[in-house]
């Protein structure tokens, strides 16, 4: 997984460019040839404050969790992958979802097993947000199967979120694998909130049995792999037999276009990193507490359900030269990441503000930031570093999403390359939702000159930068 990273980095002496088919250009939506979506039911769409919703990882749930139903999952599927908007003056537009994807190229699909979800067929569902609705692929109470696949107790629902890697080759070339990962993330992190925002504990599971998984869901080929799942509802009063059967042979898709890229680089990674049966949960180590540190500002309140935030979600990147307010940055910051993380966040602070401009160590169970360099002179190398795209050096605050992959990989297995990158997407479209709701702007980038990126970010010796994310005043939005 190090040798992919370094396989895949980018450098300026070297960069060059490829251009892109239009002719097969992928769809961006998975139709099959036998199932006809069904339309969702009336949504519920639940309106808990994203505050409330942004002080814990993953997002507490209400103390009683109600049963879901048909209309509380249609609200969290659209809450979570749905489309928002559509560009205008563009014929056809397939939308902007509700997740951030890299080149607006949505990879990512939602798959679902339901068990007593009232005013639901049992069985195992395809959600499709070009309808949007669901796809029937499997009748029955599969719940007990599904949770082998895990590892974990049967549930009321169980959510798997997989990948078409040619959405992303397309464009990105062997630098895809990066970008479905972290689109994995975005889109994960969407989901666990959008549950919890109805009340519902979530428990996030990315050590599943993959070839299990894929055999479950139907993906016939190595282009589509599962990332990530999630389980939640509570038990169901009967899961199902431990032997379902054989699953139905009828779940073929039409080809996203007449060529379908491969790459053998990115399928020898992914495979690489595949688990034959699934693992328990990992616990990462809370990191130790610096001698010299600042405390992380108080955070500023804001109000405003998750459905909002979402819904006006975008990447916004016509930064004001302006610094962002102490109460701003502390609510940002928080967000973040958890208390334990495979990652780390280096924070580039712009200059003249309330928190003095400099490179800071973020540390999230004690909320300290530690100063690395006091240097405010890093926006225009940082803007040099992201491919010459100066916006994100003019950001109030650009974290620099890092870890060092040699020793998570040495110590806790080629997994973990899968676990870096996820956890980076989630933090990724938590930084995107609390920018939104405190009327700044905010923009990914997984486009960087790596080695001059972790050096404009003062990384430690090791360290390898995944993500970075700019968040500050843009022009037209107000506080």
């Amino acid at each position: 997984m190090k040798e992919y990273h370094s396989l895949t980095a980018y450098f300026r002496e070297s960069l060059g460019g490829h251009g892109l088919d239009w002719a097969n250009q992928p769809l961006p939506f998975k139709r099959y040839l036998h199932r006809e979506p069904i339309p969702l039911p009336s949504p519920t769409l639940p309106k808990t404050s994203l505050e409330d919703l942004l002080k814990d990882h993953p997002p507490r749930p209400e103390p009683d969790q109600p049963k879901p139903d048909a209309n509380l999952l249609a609200g969290c599927l659209l809450m979570a992958g749905g489309i928002t908007a559509h560009t205008p003056g563009v014929p056809n537009s397939p939308g902007l979802r509700s997740w951030a994807s890299a080149g607006a190229l949505y990879p990512c699909e939602i798959y679902m097993v339901a068990t007593e979800v009232q005013g639901l067929k049992d069985g195992l569902y395809h959600f499709t947000a070009e309808t949007p609705g669901l796809h029937l692929l499997w009748e029955g109470k599969l719940a007990r199967t599904a949770s082998k696949i895990l590892g974990q107790r049967p549930q009321r629902l169980t959510f798997f979120i997989t990948t078409l890697f040619w959405r992303s080759l397309w464009k990105y070339s062997s630098r895809a694998y990066r970008y479905c990962l972290l689109d994995t993330g975005h889109l994960l992190a969407n989901l666990e909130l959008s549950l919890a925002a109805a009340g519902l504990e979530v428990k996030t599971c990315l050590d599943f049995a993959d070839v299990s998984a894929g055999v479950f869901l139907g993906l016939a080929t190595e282009d589509e792999a599962t990332l990530a799942t999630l389980t939640t509802g509570g038990e169901p009063d009967d899961p199902g037999p431990e032997d379902p059967g054989l699953p139905p042979f009828d779940r073929q898709y039409s080809p996203l276009s007449a060529k379908i890229g491969r790459d053998s680089l990115l399928l020898k990674t992914h495979k690489s990193g595949n688990l034959e049966t699934p693992e328990p949960g990992r616990l990462w180590p809370e990191q130790t507490s610096p001698e010299q540190a600042m405390t992380c500002p108080e955070p500023a309140r804001f109000e405003g359900p998750l459905l909002e935030a979402i819904k006006k979600r975008r990447s916004r990147r016509n930064f004001l030269a302006r610094p962002l307010e102490q109460d701003l940055a502390g609510a940002i910051i928080r967000a973040s990441l958890p208390r334990r993380s495979p990652i780390r966040a280096m924070l580039l602070v712009s200059p003249g503000g309330e928190i003095p401009g400099g490179k800071y160590l973020y540390h999230p169970k004690p909320n300290l930031m530690e100063p690395r360099e006091a240097t405010a002179d890093f926006g225009r190398l940082l803007g040099r570093a992201c491919l010459g795209q100066a916006w994100v050096g003019q950001a109030g605050i650009a974290f620099v999403l890092w870890g060092n992959l040699n020793t998570l990989i040495n110590e806790n297995g080629l997994r973990s390359y899968r676990h870096a990158m996820i956890e980076a997407g989630k933090a990724g479209q938590r930084i995107y939702l609390a920018a939104q709701a405190l009327g700044l702007g905010c923009c990914g980038v997984g486009a960087f000159y790596d080695q001059e990126t972790n050096q404009v970010a003062a990384l430690p010796q090791g360290g390898d930068s995944l993500y970075v994310v700019a968040t500050g005043h843009v022009k037209g939005r107000k506080k």
